[in-house]
């Protein structure tokens, strides 16, 4: 009778152990996709600022190419060209508006609106606003990070 209580402790005491070890396991498994999930939004959140910046600070040029096209209107072929470059640095500034939406919070949603309610080309924004705009994506590097 003691060796089938000893062998239940033991069996007992070893299941335990695994039920544990496993736990544990898992818990440190999920806290580090978790980690590793934070760290990536976090990274992709600083490339997007940084984005931002090149795009705003390319400005003065894309008007002086903007003001070329328009007097070239009457050179099909040097329009057409510059109309190609216009469309690269508006899809460029198309896509890190959207991406701002995505990856950043309430202020940096603010700051974008605050932005569209004056009526001229993203080149021309004020240079106020932009900075506002900036401003609220660093301020939310770390928005709903748990």
């Amino acid at each position: 009778m003691k060796e089938i209580i000893l062998a239940l402790v033991v069996a007992i005491i070893g299941f335990s152990g695994a039920y544990f070890g496993a736990t544990i396991s898992s818990n440190n498994a999920t806290e580090l996709a978790q980690l590793t999930y934070n760290k990536e939004i976090i990274q992709q959140r600083i490339k997007l600022i940084d984005r931002v910046a090149t795009i705003y600070g390319k400005a003065a040029g894309v008007q002086d190419i903007w003001n070329i096209y328009l007097n070239a209107l009457n050179d099909k072929n040097k329009s057409i060209e510059l109309s190609k470059v216009l469309a690269e640095y508006n899809s460029e500034f198309n896509a890190v508006i959207h991406l701002s939406d995505i990856y950043f919070g309430p202020k940096t949603k603010e700051a974008l609106t605050n932005m569209t309610k004056l009526d001229s080309p993203w080149w021309n924004k004020d240079k106020d606003l932009v900075s506002k705009y900036l401003g609220a994506m660093s301020s939310e590097l770390q928005y709903g990070i748990k």
